[in-house]
């Protein structure tokens, strides 16, 4: 769980990760957004979803700069662990828009979103644009499941 302490924010809000109640100072700048990151991961790894979202949460609400589409792809893939499949879809959507060249996992959160939704003929057409926008895209091992998955539910990538 995620405390915001209130006061002495002048750089930037104060917050303590709980239960370890770890306190993070002025989580504006980039060091403190990376470190809400790297404890939402470790929460997600130890698959407490919950915890990973607020993390995420924290962090995207303090408008980072740069590394949005990090946060909105790695809280698409905690709200599929936890079942809200449309918030899911909506952050790997903004996490798509977001991204740059090259950063694979948002498309892959998109096509993850959408078979959770059984929406398989956008799913096909999510990882076509991804492998149209970059053709990197086709050398993910992902890729060959994403592509036999839909072959077999009779769509084409």
């Amino acid at each position: 769980m995620m405390h915001v302490k209130k006061g002495n924010c002048g750089n930037g809000p104060n917050m303590v990760l709980l239960p370890e109640e770890q306190l993070l100072h002025h989580v504006a700048t980039p060091k403190e957004l990376a470190q809400l990151r790297l404890a939402g991961n470790a929460y997600a790894a130890r698959h407490d979803f919950s915890r990973a979202i607020d993390c995420y949460s924290c962090a995207l609400q303090l408008n980072p700069p740069a590394g949005a589409h990090m946060l909105y792809s790695n809280r698409s893939a905690s709200y599929l662990q936890v079942g809200d499949m449309e918030a899911a879809l909506e952050d790997a959507q903004r996490a798509v828009e977001l991204a740059p060249p090259g950063f694979h996992n948002a498309a892959i959160r998109l096509i993850d979103a959408l078979f959770a939704l059984r929406r398989f003929e956008e799913a096909a057409e999510a990882c076509r644009g991804a492998a149209e926008r970059d053709s990197s895209f086709r050398f993910r091992e992902e890729y060959p499941v994403i592509k036999d998955s839909l072959k077999r539910l009779g769509h084409a990538v």
